[in-house]
């Protein structure tokens, strides 16, 4: 996880601090935990080095980051693993034991207790538990080696420390050394992203690290493409490129030209968030993806590709394995049904824990792996694409970013999802992005079957549609909701919808929110209707009101009044427009209101289906019901659509109206955020 940060200039700069403030910021997503910067000038060996707990859009102005100057800088976001949220965890770390070295990285190291045990026995002293202090102690430990060998370059002293180093370390990282003496600068990706930008201004040429391509893209669209295994001493004129293993063996590499701007990361108007913004984006989303499946040549080809090896893997017996995490996961779901009604034909989306529990060992060269990412650097994606590259099993991969681990070295056929970069945390339009290829495939692989698939809809307009018709009664039901303590989402033929609305809620609201089959809901969740002990800050409310209006003693208060604490439980039905659907849809809403429930549904108009919501059961006076119609379609293909981008306005309206609940209250440190919630990060780059 984390991000982490190496700039160097030409020259000192009175606006270096002002540019690293940037780049943090722009890693905000990655990691929040804690925030650090070192920086050191021309002219001097010492490092001024500041961090603290808390975000970068705290803590850059608290402690004056975006104030330094010099000629280097080394920065770090972070989100904790090894090491507890505190100062002394917070990087970059700065060490003396044998020599003088300051660092961070990003990722996990997973040999961390036994490096921190060895580096102890050879004199060095750990004044943190975090795996970002091991990789520059170890660093360190061959740095000083490598000048006793030879003390004349003390370049490629810390090219040949950060081999060693790497050798020793197990895991996945990418990190940044600087030499105080020297002022050399090493960079590292073993595993994690990292990216590197060259560039020059008025005052001067400069030379960036970091691990996100967007804050590079802050200040360059120069590129030095850098694959995992791969080192950069990084200069602000000159730049050389190293194998890992072969520090004095330099690599010829060229530079490229990104596509992307920074125009594409900026938040504009209107939008209040990175979330609401892309929720909006995602019309022209599909639009893009629509004219590069039918007029991009290129595109298509790879398309057809795909398509191909769907098709001959089932044809041979082998088996389609879809694998990704969160959000993706949830939209592969979604494309097994698209698979299924369009195409005919099977594909198993799976969890990479799930491969390596039920199908790594029976992996076959039949097979087909397709790899489904955003960020195309998680960690435990990637493993299991390296155990089915081992199996002899072909990978191809759907990533948003193409310049990834999974983009550039992991996969032999790559389908971009072209939704452009995403900052908030929440995944939104990439995720519609994931829908609309899956759609297009499995469509695209229904005609050339010879199967009768019917026109593609205008889903582009069907996403807008669904913005402007549903905003007001969406904005009735945040009301109800924002302050439950849980929810319980109940689908019909769409449970990835259903996950992904959950797993929605509970990143950007806070609320504990579970997707479940509808049907499923009843063998055994539903003991949390009626009387239960699940309260929110409302029901908390009510206990205090009741217990200041009977002036009863408060140590007896809960017991006195505990029925001012209980809730009609809330349910969110989704449901396609099928007879079917919507007949069991209406079977389970009877069942669950009369034991004690709120009903929420979003469906496409149905009369049957409204009457069933929002009638009251016989003595249920304080009963609620908010019904949220879809535009009308007739297709529950499409209505997988229109609901995802419900839920995806719900989170977020619940998430505004939670957050200025807290903040009334003085409420410091709730993490309730649509860009940036808790302890989540974009990109997860650890076990």
């Amino acid at each position: 996880m984390c991000g982490v940060i190496g700039l160097v200039y030409s020259a000192d700069r009175d606006d270096l601090g002002a540019t690293g403030g940037v780049l943090l910021r722009a890693l905000q997503y990655r990691g929040y935990d804690s925030t650090g910067a070192a920086t050191q000038s021309s002219t001097s060996e010492e490092v001024d080095l500041r961090k603290s707990v808390g975000a970068p859009s705290e803590i850059v102005p608290g402690l004056g980051i975006d104030q330094m100057s010099g000629q280097v800088f080394c920065g770090q976001v972070r989100w904790a693993t090894f090491g507890a949220v505190d100062d002394l965890n917070a990087q970059p770390h700065e060490v003396r034991c044998h020599i003088h070295l300051y660092g961070a990285h990003n990722g996990n190291v997973t040999n961390t207790d036994a490096m921190q045990s060895w580096l102890r026995s050879e004199g060095h002293t750990l004044k943190s538990d975090n795996d970002g202090e091991v990789v520059v102690h170890t660093v360190e430990h061959f740095f000083a080696e490598a000048l006793k060998e030879d003390g004349a370059d003390r370049a490629r002293a810390l090219r040949i420390a950060a081999s060693r180093a790497c050798a020793k370390l197990e895991g996945s990282f990418a990190s940044v050394t600087v030499d105080p003496v020297s002022r050399a600068v090493v960079v590292i990706k073993r595993g994690s992203s990292l990216y590197v930008g060259i560039g020059e201004d008025e005052k001067g040429s400069f030379a960036l690290a970091s691990s996100d391509l967007g804050a590079v893209l802050t200040q360059t669209r120069t590129l030095l493409p850098l694959n995992a295994g791969e080192m950069v001493q990084l200069g602000a004129e000159a730049q050389h490129v190293y194998a890992v293993e072969a520090p004095d063996a330099p690599l010829e590499r060229a530079t490229v030209e990104s596509e992307l701007r920074i125009e594409d990361t900026a938040l504009q108007e209107p939008f209040r968030s990175f979330m609401e913004q892309e929720i909006h984006a995602q019309p022209q989303t599909l639009r893009d993806l629509r004219a590069a499946f039918d007029d991009d040549v290129e595109y298509a080809g790879l398309a057809n590709q795909l398509c191909d090896r769907i098709a001959q893997a089932v044809g041979r017996g082998g088996q389609v394995h879809v694998v990704c995490c969160g959000t993706s996961f949830h939209a592969a779901g979604a494309g097994a049904l698209f698979f299924s009604e369009l195409a005919k034909l099977p594909i198993t989306p799976s969890l990479p824990g799930e491969v390596r529990a039920r199908h790594a060992a029976l992996f076959k060269p039949e097979d087909l792996f397709i790899a489904v990412s955003q960020s195309g650097e998680t960690k435990d994606l990637i493993d299991v694409v390296d155990a089915a590259r081992a199996a002899g099993v072909g990978v191809a991969a759907i990533v948003n970013n193409v310049r990834s681990t999974l983009g550039q070295e992991k996969a032999d056929l790559v389908l971009p999802l072209r939704c452009g970069p995403e900052i908030a945390v929440p995944a939104t339009k990439s995720f519609v992005a994931q829908l609309g290829v899956f759609y297009e495939l499995a469509h695209r692989l229904g005609k050339r079957r010879g199967l009768d698939v019917p026109a593609k809809p205008d889903l582009a307009a069907l996403v807008e549609r669904t913005l402007a018709d549903t905003s007001e009664r969406l904005e009735e039901a945040a009301d109800l909701l924002h302050l439950t303590p849980s929810i319980h989402i109940l689908a019909t033929r769409m449970l990835p919808i259903a996950k992904e609305g959950a797993l929605k809620v509970r990143e950007v609201v806070l609320n504990h929110t579970e997707g479940f089959e509808g049907s499923e809901f009843k063998h055994g969740p539903n003991t949390i209707l009626g009387t239960n002990t699940v309260f929110g800050a409302a029901q908390v409310q009510s206990l205090l009101d009741a217990i200041a209006e009977s002036g009863s003693d408060p140590r007896r208060g809960l017991s006195e009044h505990f029925g001012a604490l209980y809730a009609d439980y809330p349910l969110v039905y989704v449901t396609g427009p099928a007879d079917r659907d919507v007949d069991l849809t209406i079977s389970q809403l009877h069942t669950h209101k009369i034991r004690g429930a709120q009903t929420f549904v979003i469906a496409e108009e149905s009369a049957r289906l409204r009457e069933a919501a929002e009638r009251a059961p016989m003595g249920a006076e304080g009963y609620r019901a908010v019904y949220v119609p879809l535009p009308e379609t007739g297709d529950t293909l499409q209505a997988v659509f229109s609901a995802t981008v419900a839920l995806q306005v719900l989170a977020l309206k619940m998430s505004v109206k939670k957050r200025a609940y807290l903040e009334g209250l003085g409420v410091r440190g709730h993490g309730v955020d649509p860009d940036a919630p808790k302890n989540v990060s974009k990109s997860i780059t650890v076990d």
